[in-house]
């Protein structure tokens, strides 16, 4: 083998010589991480890799996650941000390390639903990183038609040393309702989908920590707890209050009632380690201290308004309401900030979010906003970019909102087969829009959750790459993503599917959606 001046300039791996080396006392989603290397790698070399605790002299090595090697090769962890990594090549060697949660197996997690997906896998992260990088391994879906294997004798790793961190902070997607494409279980729903779903998230490096902010109030269960002593919580709606709980959209509560008292104890509750039961909230989990998952982290409480929000018609809320389609503004927002000033006036830590969204999603004008207070907003995104005059609304919002807060908010996107939207057997398939869209808000937004169910992922999968991409890197080629997608998935057919994806996207974009 012929060895040229760029190869001196870089490490080689072959099937023959290279290891992939893992701490003896390496959590276990480091060792997942690794096993992830030797398998991918492997089959782009040829050859099934080891998987060794020690490395072996005179052999090509990728060591993965925090060890001593690691170390005395300049390769530490510490003070990277969340989901961030370390990734060096030597002359010999390929270290990719990041912060991994000790406690979870992975494998285990996959399967247990969308809670236990949220742990630091940050060397998980990076063996990703220097697969797709250096063996051009593609992870466009979980299977083996959605992986592209590079076959090669020798993968050549550059030499490097630099921390790779995700632009994004929030980077997540909704796989609800979607038909899986390989394997005997194919039905949406099904919890034996659940590995499949959630490994697909991890290889396109989804988030790792969730920021609850959806609708929050429902969880706390007021209709349950209060309606028999105190109707007068909820909300007024011809003559009567909203306490049947047979009522699509039950409970709605009275904004301006003392039920916002209720509401502030619950979250001072939480924020302080008080478990639910002492709040007497109906434990429904065992974890989180029995609260409800508006509540995360010891740090967040969402108490975003229950969906399908109408006016109350007690006097005290209409005198509240403004002129507009933005009617609650005013109301929703000083209650938000209310509950929030008082949390720092008490000396209690942590975050209550709200979004902004039907009904009050302008900025307010009589209310500031205190730094405990993050805001999402909700737009309706990427399937907007051809229709000129909601793209600028949407987005005069988001910046608006920026200026307001002085800082940046994150987005709750509408991608999704809903209402008149619900289609079947039309693709959804509008990867350019994704790129596009994120291009405008590369450097005002912490990111986006995409509502994007449809009944086969498949419509969904390139979107979710793209979306992938652009995360890590918001300067991303997105073109070229696209362009090496059609090549690698479909050979001499790449014209032709990439015509046809052109024509769904078109249709979907300035016909339908």
């Amino acid at each position: 083998m012929q060895v040229t001046a760029a190869a001196l300039l870089a490490a080689l791996f072959t099937a023959g010589n290279t290891e992939v080396v893992v701490s003896p006392d390496a959590s276990g989603v480091t060792r997942f991480a690794a096993r992830e290397v030797a398998e991918h790698l492997g089959k782009t070399l040829g050859g099934a890799l080891a998987l060794s605790e020690c490395p072996t002299p005179g052999k090509s090595h990728v060591f993965v996650g925090a060890s001593r090697w690691a170390e005395e090769a300049g390769v530490v962890t510490n003070g990277l941000a969340r989901d961030a990594f370390r990734l060096k090549i030597t002359r010999t060697d390929a270290y990719v390390a990041g912060v991994d949660d000790p406690s979870v197996d992975p494998v285990s997690a996959l399967g247990k639903g969308i809670w236990p997906q949220y742990y630091e896998r940050a060397s998980v992260f990076g063996a990703y990183e220097f697969l797709e990088r250096f063996a051009g391994t593609r992870f466009y879906f979980v299977g083996e038609l959605g992986t592209v294997i590079r076959h090669r004798k020798m993968v050549s790793a550059p030499l490097t040393d630099e921390v790779v961190a995700p632009a994004f902070s929030v980077r997540r997607y909704s796989y609800r309702g979607s038909d899986w494409y390989e394997g005997p279980v194919r039905k949406a729903g099904s919890r034996e989908l659940w590995p499949k779903q959630f490994l697909n998230a991890m290889r396109l490096r989804m988030e790792t920590r969730h920021i609850p902010c959806c609708h929050g109030l429902n969880k706390f269960a007021y209709l349950e707890r209060f309606s028999a002593t105190h109707p007068e919580y909820f909300q007024l709606k011809g003559g009567k209050r909203n306490i049947d709980p047979t009522v699509k959209h039950k409970g709605h509560i009275c904004n301006t009632s003392g039920i916002w008292e209720e509401i502030y104890q619950d979250v001072k509750a939480y924020l302080t380690g008080r478990p639910a039961s002492s709040r007497g909230l109906p434990v429904r989990s065992s974890g989180n201290n029995g609260w409800p998952f508006n509540c995360l982290q010891g740090r967040y409480v969402d108490i975003m308004c229950q969906d399908g929000l109408t006016k109350c018609e007690c006097e005290g809320c209409r005198s509240r309401y403004v002129d507009g389609i933005d009617w609650g503004k005013e109301l929703i927002w000083s209650n938000t900030v209310a509950v929030a000033n008082r949390l720092k006036a008490e000396g209690v830590p942590g975050f209550v979010t709200q979004m902004a969204y039907t009904g009050y999603r302008a900025v307010p004008e009589t209310v500031e906003i205190p730094d405990n207070v993050m805001v999402m907003v909700a737009e309706k995104g990427p399937w907007s970019v051809h229709q000129p005059h909601i793209l600028k609304k949407n987005n005069d919002e988001i910046a608006a909102w920026n200026r307001k807060l002085g800082r940046k908010v994150w987005l709750w996107l509408y991608m999704n087969k809903f209402a008149a939207l619900c289609i079947d057997d039309v693709p959804t398939m509008t990867p350019k829009c994704v790129g596009e869209y994120f291009a405008q808000h590369k450097t005002d937004i912490l990111g986006a959750y995409i509502e994007s169910e449809c009944e086969q992922f498949l419509y969904n999968h390139l979107n979710w790459y793209v979306f992938s991409r652009i995360c890590w890197n918001p300067d991303v080629d997105v073109e070229a993503i696209l362009d090496e997608y059609y090549r690698l998935m479909y050979g001499r057919a790449a014209d032709d599917v990439k015509a046809a994806f052109g024509i769904f996207e078109r249709k979907w974009v300035d016909e339908i959606g």
